[in-house]
């Protein structure tokens, strides 16, 4: 598979979630954490980074043990950076960011967030070496324009091609669109400063990466998306 050059890739991110309930956190004390019915709530949110920290050091410590086993680093080229509710893994290949946060809506539950970025060459999906370590983690792939792009050309350019109005939905401002490339499995989102592939749930970080790439190679036929994506697909 044709792959872009690292330069072109540093700003892509795999993205995933796992919602919780604050409550069944380790650090949950009953009697003394109290979650309040709305957010802001200082006293609860200064608290949130305690009751976080248990699940996070131990979450932490096992990705950075299987990394370890699983790309063969050594112990200059991989380090752990905790500070709860969030965590930082640095390797020579990519930093992957770990985040637990409550839920504005609902501060009963909590979401725990992957982001793994600055990846240094795409090669490093290739052997497969990450699929295990991130089985079932990721479920997004998404690359941050360099400037805000026109939606209305971009939608224009889509709709003239062949078969694209057909899989193409936008709202009546033409703020976003989302697009279902034939032979890709997922769906692709724009807005004027993203592109975000969304592959269904199970993906392997390899075929999430493999996945956007194809796609990446079919929006470059578009004009207006021509000079912000990766290139040499």
């Amino acid at each position: 598979m044709p792959t872009p050059s690292s330069h072109e890739v540093s700003n892509v991110h795999l993205l995933g979630s796992k919602p919780g309930n604050v409550k069944n956190l380790t650090g949950f004390r009953k009697g003394f954490h109290k979650v309040p019915a709305t957010l802001p709530d200082s006293m609860f949110e200064r608290q949130f980074g305690a009751m976080a920290e248990p699940d996070l050091d131990r979450l932490s410590r096992e990705l950075f043990e299987k990394l370890r086993a699983g790309r063969g680093y050594k112990r200059k080229e991989i380090n752990l950076n905790l500070d709860a509710p969030t965590a930082t893994l640095t390797t020579t290949d990519f930093t992957l960011d770990l985040s637990y946060a409550p839920d504005p809506a609902d501060p009963g539950d909590y979401a725990l967030t992957y982001d793994l970025h600055s990846i240094r060459d795409i090669a490093v999906f290739a052997d497969g070496s990450l699929n295990d370590v991130f089985a079932g983690v990721f479920n997004r792939v998404s690359l941050s324009f360099g400037q805000a792009i026109d939606m209305e050309d971009v939608i224009d350019e889509l709709e003239d091609a062949p078969g694209g109005a057909a899989n193409l939905r936008y709202p009546p401002d033409c703020s976003e669109c989302t697009v279902q490339l034939t032979g890709l499995a997922g769906t692709v989102r724009l807005t004027p400063r993203q592109l975000e592939v969304v592959s269904p749930s199970g993906a392997s970080p390899a075929e999430l990466v493999r996945t956007f790439v194809e796609a990446s190679a079919v929006l470059a036929a578009n004009p207006t998306l021509e000079k912000l994506l990766p290139r040499r697909m």
